[in-house]
């Protein structure tokens, strides 16, 4: 609850911000290329089971627009091992407010030929620090058996 409450919190003020000019990007973000990471508690709702998750991800932004491409992995450290890969897709609706979409495939480590098709989403806001970006994440994963919710901090590099 009090993740939540921070992470809204800073929403609404980096709404009250906005753009420098009405109707121009806030070019925060002039990299093509990111590297990141997100260390996050995962938690199953269906089994009431919480594990710790670590997602990967490589965006290529063309341009300083908003949207981004690239691709994924998450790993969640439960009694299943739940693995997810995919394509990635970012936008930035503004300031430094991310919404990421990544549908992909899932399977389990006591299944590993058994693929299921998945999507995993997440909404960041980004702090940036030098050359680093670091906040706080939401996230989520669907797949045909199962879902998950999750929590976390985000960090990456963009160059």
């Amino acid at each position: 609850m009090l993740f939540s409450s921070l992470f809204f919190s800073v929403l609404l003020i980096a709404r009250e911000e906005g753009d420098p000019e009405p109707g121009k990007h806030n070019h925060h973000h002039d990299y093509r290329h990111e590297l990141g990471v997100v260390n996050s508690l995962a938690w199953f709702p269906g089994e009431d089971e919480r594990a710790y998750a670590l997602h990967l991800h490589y965006i290529y932004r063309p341009g300083t627009g908003r949207f981004g491409i690239g691709a994924g992995y998450e790993r969640i450290f439960d009694e299943h091992g739940h693995n997810w890969f995919g394509f990635a897709g970012t936008y930035r609706p503004f300031g430094h407010f991310s919404i990421n979409l990544a549908p992909g495939l899932a399977f389990e480590d006591e299944h590993p030929g058994e693929f299921r098709f998945a999507t995993h989403m997440e909404l960041l806001y980004e702090f940036p620090v030098g050359p680093l970006h670091i906040g706080p994440v939401l996230s989520a994963g669907f797949d045909t058996r199962d879902y998950h919710l999750g929590a976390g901090i985000h960090i990456a590099v963009g160059f």
